[in-house]
């Protein structure tokens, strides 16, 4: 059965009373460990509750109120770590092509000069040079101009995928949006699988946020890439594959992401959109991407995100998006 949530804070635990004996944690300090959490996610002080004793009930639409404040700081700073994750690959895109085109024009430059007799002063040019240039110089202008295309996409999607939308919906294309994270992220998965993209032509434009869109893509494609890595470096197999689908449904748009990594575990279906819970190793996540994912789409979209997982054998996640926009 797919493993579906209606909140990522849906598992927190029960409070314990103050005057308990079994040695659990007095609500003051739970609620400190509340404030900690929250402390954790935008990286700054939160100040403390008003009222010293507030009931539960008053506490928790307290630490609601706030949750809000700092979400956009939170997922902002999330954006940023993404974007900040894929710079170096990105320059290594960059890089690529603009090595060949740099080869190319200093090729160029010495077939000028060797067929151009008043260039370097030389008024021959024997049948072999001559044949060695008419072959070689169409395929450098070649390279040179799907290098500067390369070059180009890669660019466009970077600005496409900075543009802050300073939380306002549009009326987006979500193939547009497919095709540029696959391109920004290239590099994160490019060595590990491959990737088909299949979309229904002429789809309709949903009404979004195109920023937050955007993230949620690109972290559910690199914990693909990274899930495959796994089993790539376990030997299962060289290249696995991350398949991204989008239909156009009555009411929606449904995007799913498959891949044939490791799966998800059992144990950790019903965390994976907690706040800070991340089955990858320290130093290897935060465990904040699908927990923000969740939050873009669910509360701030009136959307839905679901997966399907079997360990050892892969994972689709599925997100679907209101064609009408909602409020929040």
């Amino acid at each position: 059965m797919p493993a579906t949530f209606d909140s990522p804070l849906s598992a927190a635990p029960d409070p314990v009373d103050a005057d308990d004996e079994g040695g659990g944690a007095s609500i003051d300090d739970q609620r400190q460990q509340l404030l900690s959490v929250i402390h954790a996610m935008v990286g700054q002080p939160v100040p403390p509750p008003q009222t010293a004793r507030l009931d539960e009930a008053a506490f928790l639409a307290q630490m609601l109120s706030m949750v809000r404040q700092v979400q956009p700081l939170a997922l902002h700073s999330q954006k940023l770590e993404a974007i900040g994750q894929l710079a170096a690959g990105i320059a290594h895109e960059i890089n690529t092509p603009i090595q060949f085109i740099s080869d190319n024009v200093a090729f160029l430059k010495q077939a000028f000069m060797l067929l151009d007799p008043r260039a370097d002063g030389s008024s021959t040019v024997n049948e072999r040079q001559l044949r060695y240039a008419r072959e070689q110089i169409p395929l450098a202008f070649e390279q040179t101009i799907e290098g500067l295309q390369r070059v180009i996409l890669i660019v466009s999607a970077m600005k496409r995928l900075s543009h802050a939308s300073n939380g306002q919906r549009d009326s987006v294309d979500m193939i547009d949006i497919i095709n540029t994270t696959s391109v920004v992220s290239r590099n994160e998965w490019k060595y590990v699988a491959d990737m088909q993209i299949d979309v229904t032509p002429q789809m309709p434009p949903v009404p979004c946020i195109r920023d937050d869109i955007y993230s949620v893509l690109l972290n559910i494609i690199i914990n693909a890439a990274h899930a495959i890595a796994s089993q790539v470096e376990a030997g299962r197999y060289e290249k696995g594959l991350i398949q991204i689908r989008a239909r156009a449904l009555a009411d929606c748009v449904r995007i799913t992401i498959v891949d044939n990594g490791c799966g998800i575990a059992d144990t950790a279906r019903g965390r994976v959109f907690e706040p800070f819970y991340s089955t990858k190793a320290v130093g290897k996540g935060t465990g904040q991407g699908l927990a923000i994912a969740h939050s873009i789409v669910v509360q701030k979209h009136r959307g839905r995100l679901w997966f399907d997982s079997a360990p050892g054998e892969g994972t689709s996640f599925h997100i679907e998006l209101p064609l009408q926009a909602t409020s929040e």
